[in-house]
């Protein structure tokens, strides 16, 4: 039986650039894990994703938030 799989969105934005990267993700990912699922750095390579802070709906969330 394969895990359960939820889908979510990972954005990430610029004054002068925005992404949004929709993904399928196992039912259990942090909001790190998403991050880091959706190569936005490769987006954004001014940017150290790793000790970015991080939200959903403009609600600041810890790195081990389960989605």
């Amino acid at each position: 039986m394969s895990a359960a799989m939820i889908a979510i969105e990972v954005a990430c934005a610029l004054p002068e650039q925005q992404v949004v990267k929709a993904l399928v993700v196992p039912v259990g990912c942090t909001a790190r894990e998403a991050v880091e699922r959706s190569e936005m750095a490769a987006a954004f390579p001014m940017l150290e994703m790793a000790s970015l802070a991080l939200g959903i709906y403009s609600q600041l969330v810890s790195d081990d938030y389960v989605l």
